[in-house]
């Protein structure tokens, strides 16, 4: 607003002049507020415009926070039942392994019985032919002493 002299009349300030001084700064204030709540509409408007911009990238984020949070518990719950899977898998083949085990030890067992008395009558069989010779060495000595006295020969 400018500074303004107003003019004096006969019992004051001049009442046109007041009345179209006060008219005039009115309108200049009208305009003005005019013009600031235009700036600030304006701007209201923009950061209206940015919050929503920003909820909505918010809202993204979110979404894909929940996603990743559901992708990391399926993936929890994926590999709970694929050790689950695995563990199953090598009980069943120590198992497996177990029997397998047990039946070869049988067989090594059985085998080792036969092998035993095959053994035992191997020594039986031996001892059968040791105790044949030994008599028959007994009566080959026997006969042999009996013809050298027969054809007197001195041994």
């Amino acid at each position: 607003m400018q500074k303004k002299l107003l003019r004096t009349s006969l019992f004051g300030f001049s009442k046109t002049e007041v009345c179209d001084y006060i008219a005039r700064v009115n309108d200049e204030f009208n305009s003005k507020i005019d013009l600031i709540t235009a700036e600030h509409t304006k701007e209201r408007n923009e950061l209206t415009a940015q919050i929503a911009a920003l909820n909505e990238e918010i809202n993204k984020y979110k979404q894909a926070n929940a996603d990743i949070a559901q992708a990391l518990f399926d993936a929890q719950q994926y590999a709970t039942e694929l050790k689950a899977k695995a563990d199953g898998e090598y009980k069943e083949a120590q198992d497996e392994l177990l029997v397998l085990k047990e039946a070869e030890t049988d067989k090594l067992n059985t085998y080792r019985e036969k092998i035993e008395n095959v053994r035992k009558e191997i020594v039986s069989v031996l001892s059968d032919i040791d105790d044949k010779l030994a008599a028959e060495t007994v009566k080959t000595e026997d006969l042999i002493a009996e013809y050298n006295s027969e054809e007197g020969i001195a041994v």
